[in-house]
């Protein structure tokens, strides 16, 4: 263990950091703190904004379960296909399997609008083939891991937040190239890193 002090601000000083490192963790408030203290602080926002390398980001909650499955979010944005990788490593190191999460949004077709006759529950087939076809592609190249492919008709950060219940780890992807542009976490990775039962790691598309 090598402690370091540092006389700067505390995102800079660990988004610097991250440039050799393989991992930075960083704590956030969780589930259990009051509303005006839940959302991400701004050091752990600025950390993962600009960060160069993976976030882990551990509220006071989010213990996780050693013995549950790796979850990451998947669909068809360029960060995937990297969460996925760095997921199936995870998954792997642990000796645990992994669940590749998509959700299908369907909040705008009940709202008595007129599909023109289309079949919601035929297009939701389709999705859920289509991701295990792209998933299947990926896991292909790590031989031994359990990769389940769960396809729900729901919010995306509600099915991931609902899977990291019993999860040991989550793993969400966000776009960007790191350093002074940062990255955009978006409104799914920004609530799950919120709400998460489990740890959550921050990866970029690469």
């Amino acid at each position: 263990v090598e402690v370091r002090i540092e006389e700067a601000m505390a995102s800079y000083t660990l988004a610097q950091a991250s440039k050799t490192a393989e991992l930075v963790v960083i704590g956030a408030r969780g589930r259990n703190a009051p509303l005006s203290a839940r959302a991400l602080g701004g050091t752990a926002l600025g950390v993962i904004a600009h960060a160069h390398g993976p976030v882990a980001v551990i509220h006071d909650q989010a213990v996780g379960t050693p013995s549950g499955p790796v979850v990451v979010g998947v669909d068809d944005g360029p960060q995937a296909e990297g969460a996925f990788r760095y997921a199936a490593t995870e998954a792997l190191s642990r000796g645990a399997g992994l669940h590749a999460v998509h959700a299908v949004d369907v909040a705008m077709w009940t709202l008595g609008l007129d599909h023109g006759g289309i079949d919601f529950t035929e297009v939701v087939s389709a999705i859920e083939a289509h991701m295990r076809e792209m998933v299947g592609g990926w896991a292909a190249e790590f031989p031994g891991l359990e990769v389940e492919v769960k396809v729900t008709p729901d919010r995306p950060a509600s099915a991931l937040i609902g899977a990291s219940d019993g999860a040991s780890l989550v793993v969400v992807g966000a776009r960007g190239l790191g350093g002074f542009a940062g990255l955009v976490l978006g409104s799914t990775s920004r609530a799950v890193v919120r709400e998460s039962f489990a740890p959550v790691i921050v990866v970029r598309g690469e």
